[in-house]
């Protein structure tokens, strides 16, 4: 088994093992909130938590509520893309078990947020380290997807702080975070 693919059953094991994920999951949406990137970012991509991922829901519905535009990431085949949503409730559970926007709201033309226009992305993985290092599920949505955002657009990942590790492996395909946000800190990736 290669390195990463253990690893990914390593950090999912530890992740789904965490104790009191509500109350961790909702210290890491407070810092997020309190972030100088997100309160200076206008259109934000967010996931939607699921499983043992660390919730965004709250966060989310803070930032709908004080009038950022807000976009849900979704899976289309081997690619994700942004839909702007109003209110949490446009949500509907889709491939994977993921709250996504549903079909016939992300072709509507003025729902749609592209990459490059998204100031800030909150994303999720399995495992981080403090220079950015990223651990996905291994498909490279979330590589693909970032590799088209804007050179000054923020990446924020949010995760437990058993999630940060030493060192992640990166091959040359692999895009790093900016900032890594846990229950215990906020960890900034030097330039």
């Amino acid at each position: 088994m290669n390195t990463k693919a253990s690893l990914r059953q390593e950090c999912l094991a530890l992740r789904d093992a965490e104790r009191d994920r509500e109350r961790k999951s909702h210290a890491i949406q407070r810092r997020l909130l309190d972030l100088p990137e997100f309160l200076g970012s206008q259109r934000v991509a967010f996931y939607v938590g699921v499983r043992s991922e660390v919730a965004t829901r709250d966060a989310l519905d803070t930032a709908l509520n004080v009038g950022k535009h807000i976009g849900v990431v979704y899976r289309d085949r081997d690619n994700l893309g942004v839909c702007l949503i109003h209110a949490i409730t446009e949500l509907t559970q889709g491939s994977f078990g993921l709250w996504e926007p549903p079909t016939e709201l992300r072709s509507t033309p003025e729902r749609q947020l592209r990459t490059k226009a998204v100031d800030l992305f909150v994303i999720p993985g399995l495992a981080f380290d403090r220079r950015g290092g990223r651990l996905g599920y291994g498909r490279g949505y979330y590589d693909r997807f970032l590799a088209e955002s804007r050179p000054d657009a923020h990446r924020i990942a949010l995760a437990f702080d058993a999630q940060v590790l030493d060192e992640v492996p990166m091959g040359p395909r692999d895009q790093r975070v900016h900032l890594v946000v846990t229950e215990r800190a906020v960890y900034r990736v030097s330039p």
